[in-house]
């Protein structure tokens, strides 16, 4: 387990690691975007809230693993991450 959580750590490091990836869109169709690891969350955190972003900052399940992560902030990582950028549309 301490290993695969250092494998986490290291990919919040590094905002180049980008993989291109199928993913649902608002439309019930799907999209091939490129993703980082805060991008992952976004898509999943909007997707989970029924795509209204704005839904995201009310969300009211705290027990799931991408909760503190949904404002594109880092625990543990004060002045990282950016709020604002969550407020961009995802479709």
């Amino acid at each position: 387990m301490v290993e695969s959580l250092h494998f986490f750590t290291n990919i919040e490091r590094r905002s180049d690691v980008m993989v291109k990836h199928e993913i649902r869109t608002k439309g019930g169709g799907t999209k091939i975007v490129e993703l980082t690891a805060c991008r992952a969350i976004k898509y999943q955190c909007a997707e989970c809230m029924g795509f209204v972003v704005s839904g995201v900052k009310g969300c009211t399940n705290p027990l799931c693993s991408l909760y503190p992560f949904r404002l594109g902030k880092v625990p543990g990582h004060k002045g990282k991450g950016n709020a604002s950028s969550f407020t961009k549309r995802v479709t």
